[in-house]
């Protein structure tokens, strides 16, 4: 079987930026975020997947901001230096002719799962997701799984299903009721992840949920009916989308991997001053020049 990973970019990029150590160029100028992004791509290029893409958030208004204007309206605004090298990251990828995706009013969460559903449409292919958002778990299921290189942690549909009690699928639902603060995410106040992972079991989805909401016991039934509008934007909001037109083009046209190494070279060590990174791309060249093997995603 093939194997596509597909790598939230942003998501990486932000944990490079607030993770890792203040590193600079000759000129005295950050790069914590542009280093960390090409080190997790190196990192993930010695797995060999067939198919390789990231997903990219491309800045400004979402369809979600549509939805609610107060979708992650408590977020600060991002310093210049998070903005200057979330662009030269950008560059940098795109000058390594690795496959990247960005769309706007999408999220990249909404480019990940249209990429993701495409390659469940094609027979032969094995999805790994490459990130810790909780959301994209929603995605997993028999060929798909996501990795948290963070953690060094896969999570496969079994995994999921043993620590939830629920399908994948309804982890929309689930994060419907308990909310979510990093996106300012209301959810039903009062209802924490216990009471949600027994309602998901019982009923499976918020609509279900309150088809039945006579049968469930009085103190959750009052908090459920005082935040029922909530429960079901809050749902919407959780949701991934589809992007339109995106799945009109294979993953093997779009998605194929085929690392220049001379070029790589160019763009990280002489472009970017990564000299550090010198000996990865050397390593990761001998073993591009061996027969692929069961690796990381495997």
């Amino acid at each position: 079987m093939s194997r596509f990973s597909i790598i939230d970019g942003s998501w990486l990029l932000f944990r490079s930026y607030y993770g890792l150590p203040d590193l600079s160029d000759d000129y005295g100028t950050n790069t914590n975020m542009i280093f960390g992004m090409a080190k997790m791509t190196l990192k993930l290029l010695m797995d060999q997947p067939e198919y390789l893409a990231i997903a990219r958030d491309v800045g400004g208004k979402t369809a979600r901001h549509e939805m609610d204007v107060n979708y992650k309206a408590n977020r600060v605004e991002a310093p210049d230096d998070l903005i200057r090298q979330f662009h030269l990251s950008h560059q940098m990828i795109d000058d390594m002719r690795i496959p990247a995706f960005g769309y706007p009013w999408y999220e990249a969460d909404d480019v990940i799962n249209t990429r993701v559903h495409k390659a469940r449409s094609q027979s032969g292919i094995h999805t790994t997701i490459v990130s810790s958002d909780k959301d994209l778990k929603q995605l997993i299921c028999q060929n798909v799984d996501s990795f948290d290189p963070m953690k060094n942690k896969k999570t496969n549909y079994l995994e999921f299903t043993k620590e939830f009690g629920f399908e994948p699928p309804l982890l929309a639902d689930y994060l419907a009721l308990i909310g979510d603060t990093s996106d300012n995410i209301p959810g039903v106040s009062g209802i924490g992840p216990k009471s949600a992972c027994d309602l998901i079991k019982e009923y499976w989805t918020v609509e279900n949920i309150y088809h039945n909401i006579d049968n469930i016991k009085t103190s959750i039934q009052n908090k459920l009916l005082a935040w029922r509008d909530l429960a079901f934007s809050s749902k919407e909001l959780v949701n991934l989308i589809i992007v339109p037109h995106m799945n009109t083009v294979s993953i093997e046209e779009s998605c194929k991997l085929d690392p220049d190494f001379n070029l790589i070279r160019y763009v990280l060590l002489d472009q970017m001053w990564f000299h550090s990174l010198a000996k990865s791309i050397d390593d990761l060249e001998k073993k591009y020049s061996k027969p692929v093997m069961q690796g990381l995603f495997g």
